[in-house]
């Protein structure tokens, strides 16, 4: 009798705290769900997706945060979603361009080759220097990798973790371990090529001021050497933020719109304010890799026939998301926009046809100087 009673006590006293718990921990569920509800750009997809039986549901037998994953699944985008504090943090860095790397600059035309060594980085202290030839990378000989493959294999890597290169400087072969370490990434970089023609590649759209890096790169470069025509390299720059996308394509615009924004407050036409820097020949490189903002960026030129395209189709990812930070540093992803090419196409799981399909990622710049030059 006394162990019944006990038994019954206990289990009255932890079904209390749990409710507590339940109660105190569900603060941050019902925080994501006004915060979707007020920013998500579709109403008509909250009404159907939050009824109050899916926000029911979705809390029965789960975690806080297992919950609230549970209820975007319901609105069927794969694009707004949920992070754990340590996920938004880590995200934070990548938005700030802080980034797990090796500080190895590689040639944006020749990725076998270092074009600079970031000062004060891992692969500064391990001795390597501009100009130094990549044999190896983790063993695998560079002449067996792609392009991409080569780029990849130097970023997105995680602190901590070693990279083992070859190299060649003059007729000696080295070889260094390097740890990545967090640095500040580099994410446009630019070279001339034949004829007064300037490749710039735009590795993503992350960093608040990227667009300004972009100008001040047209600018300096066209000092140097007088710019007759460019080639801006979008593949495998899966995105970034909408300022970035809207400023650079304004920086190349005389006039003419550049993208249609659809939020909850309808729709917003955001047109060119002739602050083109740059008014000769356009060529975009593009891939099945080149998504969101950089979309933005390729549409907007195309459509106002400010440049031709080269590559393979682009992704089709023509939603915005925003970031929310909630009140345990957690934080969610939301998609606040659609947004529409210049000539009123849908980009969302359609993307771009370029003016000239090729697959080879070389021939595809070898074509584009080519037309450049006649231009």
């Amino acid at each position: 009798m006394i162990f019944n009673l006990i038994f019954f006590l206990s289990f009255l006293i932890s079904g209390l705290v749990s409710q507590e718990a339940f109660a105190h921990d569900f603060a941050i569920y019902k925080e994501a769900i006004e915060l979707i509800k007020n920013n998500y750009y579709n109403p008509q997809v909250i009404k159907k997706s939050f009824s109050e039986y899916n926000i029911n549901t979705c809390k029965i037998g789960l975690s806080e945060y297992d919950s609230i994953k549970c209820l975007i699944q319901k609105l069927k985008d794969p694009y707004t979603k949920f992070l754990t504090p340590k996920e938004a943090l880590q995200e934070s860095r990548r938005i700030r361009t802080v980034t797990a790397g090796t500080g190895i600059i590689l040639d944006p035309l020749n990725p076998v080759i270092i074009a600079m060594v970031q000062a004060g980085s891992p692969a500064a202290k391990a001795g390597l220097k501009s100009q130094d030839q990549l044999l190896a990378i983790n063993d695998n000989p560079v002449e067996l990798l792609s392009d991409r493959e080569i780029n990849n294999s130097l970023k997105d890597l995680k602190v901590g973790q070693k990279v083992k290169i070859d190299f060649e400087r003059g007729y000696a072969v080295y070889t260094s371990r390097i740890e990545a370490k967090e640095i500040e990434a580099i994410s446009i970089r630019s070279k001339f090529i034949e004829q007064n023609i300037l490749y710039v590649k735009i590795d993503d759209l992350l960093s608040n001021k990227a667009y300004d890096v972009f100008k001040s790169i047209i600018i300096s470069q066209n000092k140097k050497t007088k710019i007759k025509g460019l080639i801006i390299d979008l593949r495998d720059n899966t995105g970034g933020l909408l300022k970035n996308a809207i400023t650079i394509a304004d920086y190349l615009l005389e006039k003419g719109n550049i993208v249609t924004i659809e939020s909850l407050q309808g729709l917003n036409n955001i047109k060119a304010k002739s602050l083109a820097i740059y008014k000769g020949p356009i060529v975009i490189l593009m891939d099945d890799q080149t998504a969101s903002a950089s979309e933005i960026i390729a549409a907007a030129l195309i459509d106002n026939k400010k440049a031709i395209s080269i590559g393979n189709r682009t992704f089709g990812k023509g939603l915005v998301q925003q970031i929310k930070v909630l009140a345990d540093d957690s934080a969610l992803h939301i998609t606040v926009n659609k947004f529409y090419r210049p000539n009123g196409k849908e980009i969302h799981k359609v993307g771009i046809k370029p003016d000239m399909d090729i697959k080879d990622e070389r021939e595809q710049l070898k074509v584009a100087i080519k037309y450049l030059r006649g231009n």
